[in-house]
C-alpha cells in the first residue's frame, strides 16, 4: 500500500487535454482515481490511499470516493501550499518520506523532492490506469508501434510530388469526432489524420501522438511544431512535447520560441518549464519578457485556462 498525493488541478487539466477525461471536472477525476486505486489494489492485499487536492471552493463540492479522499485547500493558500504542508508532516527516514506526489508542476515537484518525496509526472501516472488489465508483450507492442509509425512518417515527410494521392475518405472516417481522435493510440492512423483532417482533428491527433511517447513520435512532433502552417497545430505539438517530458525535445522547443504567434510561444514556454534543462533558462527568461501577457504568464508558471479546440 502506498500514500499518493495528487495535484488535482494539474492532473485533471492534463487528462482532459489528452482525452482521458471528457472534461476537466473534479468529480470525473475523483471517479477515475477511485477506479485506478481499485485496479492497482487487485494485485495487492491492500489498495493505495489517495489524497487529491483542489484549490479553495464551496465545501462539499468535491465528494470523496472509497480510498480517494478529497482535500480542499484552506482559504488564503493554494492547493500546492496545502500539499507541501501535508508532505512536511510525514516522518522522514534517511532523508526520504513514504509518499508519492503526482504533478507536472515543476516548482511543486522540486519542493516535494527537496522534502524527500517521490514525484511522478501526470503523463506517466495517467498511463497506469491500465495496469490491472491483461496486456500483450509490451516490448513487442512497442516495436510494432515504432514500425507502423516509421512507415507512416516516411510517407508523411515525402516531398509533395512524390506522395501517393490519398484515398478518398469513407463516410465513417469523414464523420470521426475529435473525442475519438483523442483516444486513439495507433500511430499510423494518427499520422494519417494529420494529413487528411481539419485543424481541430489535426490538433487532437497531435496531442494523441504525444501520448504514444516513442522517439519517432517525438521527432514528428518537433517537425510539426516548427513547420506546420496552422498555429494551433504547432502549439499542440509543443504542448504534446511538454507532456512527454523528454529533455531531448528542449533544443527544438527553444527554436520554436521565436514563433510569430503568441499562442505557440506560450505553449513552448509551458513545455520548456516541464522538459527544459539548464540551457533552456535563457529562452524562458526571454519569453518572460515577451510583449504578450499570455506568453509572460506561461513562462513564469502562472496557471492559464487551456484554449479549446
Amino acid at each position: 500500500m502506498g500514500q499518493y498525493f495528487i495535484d488535482g488541478n494539474n492532473l485533471k487539466e492534463y487528462m482532459a487535454r489528452v482525452g482521458l477525461l471528457h472534461s476537466a471536472d473534479d468529480a470525473l477525476l475523483v471517479a477515475w482515481l477511485q477506479r485506478w486505486a481499485t485496479q492497482s489494489g487487485a494485485k495487492r492485499r491492500k489498495q493505495h490511499r489517495v489524497d487529491v487536492y483542489f484549490d479553495a471552493g464551496p465545501q462539499g463540492r468535491h465528494p470523496s470516493q472509497g480510498n480517494v479522499r478529497v482535500r480542499v485547500a484552506p482559504p488564503g493558500i493554494t492547493a500546492d501550499e496545502a500539499i507541501v504542508r501535508e508532505l512536511s508532516r510525514i516522518p522522514a527516514r534517511g532523508g526520504q518520506r513514504d509518499a508519492t506526489l503526482v504533478t507536472s508542476d515543476r516548482a511543486l515537484a522540486e519542493r516535494a523532492q527537496a522534502l524527500g518525496v517521490r514525484v511522478v509526472d501526470c503523463a506517466q501516472f495517467a498511463g497506469r490506469s491500465r495496469e490491472a488489465a491483461p496486456k500483450v508483450d509490451e516490448a513487442q507492442e512497442k516495436v510494432e508501434a515504432e514500425k507502423r509509425l516509421g512507415r507512416a512518417l516516411d510517407a508523411y515527410f515525402l516531398p509533395p510530388d512524390e506522395r501517393k494521392a490519398p484515398a478518398k475518405p469513407s463516410p465513417a472516417r469523414a464523420r470521426i469526432s475529435p473525442s475519438k481522435v483523442s483516444q486513439m493510440r495507433d500511430p499510423a492512423r494518427l499520422v494519417d489524420l494529420l494529413r487528411r483532417g481539419d485543424r481541430v482533428i489535426r490538433r487532437r491527433a497531435v496531442l494523441a501522438l504525444g501520448v504514444v511517447g516513442t522517439d519517432k513520435a517525438r521527432q514528428v512532433l518537433e517537425e510539426i511544431m516548427v513547420s506546420d502552417p496552422v498555429p494551433s497545430v504547432r502549439a499542440a505539438a509543443a504542448e504534446a512535447l511538454g507532456n512527454l517530458g523528454d529533455v531531448q525535445a528542449a533544443r527544438a522547443l527553444e527554436r520554436a520560441a521565436a514563433d510569430r504567434f503568441p499562442l505557440v510561444r506560450a505553449a513552448v514556454a509551458r513545455a520548456l518549464r516541464r522538459c527544459g534543462d539548464e540551457r533552456s533558462a535563457a529562452t524562458l527568461a526571454r519569453l518572460a519578457q515577451d510583449p504578450r501577457r499570455r506568453v509572460r504568464r506561461a513562462a513564469s508558471g502562472e496557471v492559464e485556462r487551456p484554449a479549446r479546440s
